[in-house]
């Protein structure tokens, strides 16, 4: 964990930049979208050598958070009928955005290179079934 202290203290670093900028302009500032992106630029820096940028991002995108909290139906769909999971992964991609916007959003992102779009969502897929105890 210390190697990652340099990568922690230059994102806070951005964040209280931001931070002083938008006090300075009298506007808004979101501290809840900022804190969030600081923690998800922090571990996709770490976890994947790939930072996905939400503090510079318009924001600070929140647009993310609101896509995996829409997930949750079809996290639930999937942890009860893993064929249902199976079937939607295998399909085309222009199939899948009909039956589901919450995996199309997903498609949308694309946020790390090296994987496609579908490899993407199984992984975080499988991610949140781990963290709901399938």
């Amino acid at each position: 964990m210390l190697d990652l202290e340099g990568t922690v203290q230059a994102k806070v670093e951005l964040l209280c930049r931001l931070l002083g900028e938008a006090l300075g302009a009298g506007a808004e500032f979101h501290l809840h979208d900022a804190f969030r992106a600081l923690a998800l630029d922090v571990f996709t820096d770490y976890a994947f050598d790939d930072c996905w940028d939400h503090l510079q991002s318009p924001a600070f995108g929140a647009w993310f958070s609101r896509m995996i909290r829409s997930s949750g139906k079809t996290l639930w769909i999937f942890q009860h009928f893993p064929r249902v999971r199976a079937l939607l992964l295998s399909l085309p991609e222009a199939v899948v955005r009909r039956l589901s916007p919450t995996i199309g959003d997903m498609l949308d992102t694309k946020l790390v290179g090296g994987f496609s779009s579908l490899s993407l969502i199984s992984l975080l897929l499988s991610l949140l079934l781990c963290l709901a105890g399938a």
